[in-house]
């Protein structure tokens, strides 16, 4: 359970029941009213949530408010230096101005944030574990004056309404679950009133409804927000109840079509119940269900699915179609703090995946196939310009992942060859492409004879090669120059099923008392006792990674 630490420049108001929103991975508490110098410099829990309200700083003059927000920013970054944990800023200007005085020239308010964001934007681009959250923009959805209560504040020096409590944990959530857990990887569409306006088999191509004025513009408008989904690495699959030909003469032959068939990695187009087919598109692509988004404008559609696919996220479309662009845009399930180099390829390398399937199926000889297309795998030691892929890498994979151990940002720097802690990236090419970084693997000393597997993930997309084999083998070339043992364990979720058989299957044996001459104690005490398995680094001999040699 990650620990929060809530401080602000205002009240909290601690005992507020709209706290309970906070997530119940959170243990969460808060540090006394006004507090928040002392936390920036002392405190050391997982995730610290500070939260600033303008009114707070703002002198008579302006040099003198921004001398008391440069102090904060001076703390932060002084903070951040001499820890690496998460920290989430959230910043409130509270701007009434009147219309009509704003009408020509821009209130104090408004240069001190617009100086404040430019300033803490910057801290953000220097260090990946601070995170801000602008209140202004949250608040405004439902309205400022919702949110803030000056009568509050009179009263208990909290700028805050119940309202605004609420909004406050909900958005300081979402920040954290990402911080923790990767975006869905794929976005699965309808076509018929989704992509474009009618249906295709009753109106034909010249009736349906896209990129004109009007209500074609929406569709239009929404297919742009998919189109730049796809350069931030979201696969895009449809399951569409159509004749496919039909389906596909709309993306050949529409000039308005901002979609194109190479956009659309997977797809089911017929007459079979969508949530059987999203399972089908899960086999095809190997991802779990949880990493499907399904949007479709029929709500009975959306019902089976939510029913009969529960673990896909099912979006409840909005009826004013008009909304539809923003929305999509707007799916915390698909956002992302940054673009990673193999996100921008994703589409190509799920392609290559699906190809590869389909040679490999044809081939008897699996061990020949493999060798034929060219497999060339290379070892890559993290650095700042690969470190947000191995963060990504471990965050999000749930299959190819022997222990489920999240390592973020500051965790991975830990196993850069500190401490007797040590840990390696991969990346793959063959005749289908390049596939990029695709494994990571994570390594720990326990004594002078013996180092431990601490986790070995690797992307779905590549299985079948044998590159897990072509992982173990690069850790054991680089244990054994110093070690006797290596000890690994396998901790089961439901989504890692497919390592069940990795140790076995990689010449470990099941870890017995007594039966080598090592720390037992020591392990157990680390490790607890649950499917360890250990190899003989001199004896092991790993199968198949002859398709790299």
């Amino acid at each position: 359970m990650l620990k929060l630490k809530l401080t602000s420049s205002s009240y909290l108001v601690p005992n507020n029941k709209n706290w309970s929103n906070l997530s119940d991975n959170l243990k969460y508490k808060f540090s006394s009213y006004g507090n928040w110098h002392d936390e920036l410099l002392n405190d050391d829990s997982e995730i610290l949530s500070i939260n600033l309200f303008l009114d707070d700083f703002i002198n008579s003059k302006i040099t003198n408010t921004k001398k008391n927000i440069n102090n904060f920013l001076k703390l932060l970054e002084i903070r951040i230096k001499k820890q690496d944990n998460n920290i989430v800023v959230g910043y409130c200007s509270n701007n009434s101005e009147n219309l009509i005085s704003l009408a020509k020239f821009n209130s104090e308010k408004q240069i001190i944030n617009n100086w404040f964001f430019q300033k803490i934007y910057k801290l953000t681009k220097k260090y990946k574990n601070l995170f801000i959250i602008d209140y202004d923009k949250e608040f405004s959805i439902v309205g400022l004056n919702s949110c803030i209560e000056k009568r509050n504040w009179y009263y208990a020096h909290s700028y805050l309404s119940n309202y605004g409590i609420k909004i406050l944990a909900s958005s300081l959530n979402k920040i954290i679950h990402r911080i923790y857990n990767a975006p869905s990887k794929v976005l699965v569409l309808d076509c018929d009133n989704t992509l474009w306006g009618g249906v295709i088999g009753e109106d034909g191509i010249k009736n349906i409804k896209i990129g004109q004025d009007g209500e074609g513009k929406i569709f239009g408008d929404f297919q742009k927000v998919i189109k730049n989904y796809i350069t931030k690495g979201i696969i895009i699959a449809i399951l569409s109840k159509n004749n496919e030909a039909d389906v596909w003469n709309v993306f050949r032959n529409h000039n308005s079509m901002f979609l194109k068939k190479r956009d659309i990695v997977s797809w089911r187009i017929d007459w079979n119940e969508k949530y059987k087919n999203i399972k089908l598109l899960a086999k095809e692509l190997d991802l779990g269900m949880d990493s499907f988004v399904f949007w479709d404008d029929n709500p009975i559609e959306r019902d089976q699915m939510k029913r009969f696919a529960k673990e896909v996220f099912t979006v409840e479309v909005s009826d004013d179609i008009s909304s539809w662009p923003d929305q999509l845009k707007n799916l915390d399930q698909l956002s992302k703090f940054n673009t990673t180099k193999e996100d921008k390829n994703k589409t190509n390398q799920y392609f290559a995946r699906a190809k590869f399937i389909r040679d490999k199926d044809t081939n008897n000889d699996k061990i020949n196939y493999l060798k034929s297309i060219k497999l060339s795998a290379k070892k890559i030691d993290i650095n700042n310009s690969n470190i947000d892929r191995a963060e990504q890498i471990n965050l999000k994979t749930n299959q190819y992942n022997l222990r489920t151990k999240r390592y973020t940002n500051k965790d991975i720097k830990k196993f850069n060859n500190i401490n007797g802690k040590y840990c390696f990236l991969g990346s793959l090419k063959d005749n289908y492409g390049d596939h990029g970084i695709v494994g990571s693997v994570y390594l720990s000393k326990i004594n002078s004879d013996v180092i431990f597997l601490e986790n070995l993930v690797m992307s779905c997309r590549v299985i079948g090669r044998y590159y897990e084999s072509w992982l173990t083998n690069e850790a054991i070339k680089f244990s054994m120059k110093k070690y006797k043992y290596i000890i690994g364990q396998y901790l089961p979720t439901e989504k890692n099923l497919v390592v069940k058989s990795f140790f076995k299957e990689h010449n470990f044996k099941l870890l017995k008392n007594n039966e080598y001459n090592i720390d037992y104690k020591r392990i157990y005490k680390l490790y607890g006792k649950r499917n360890l398995y250990i190899g003989n680094l001199n004896k092991m001999k790993i199968k198949n990674i002859e398709v790299y040699e």
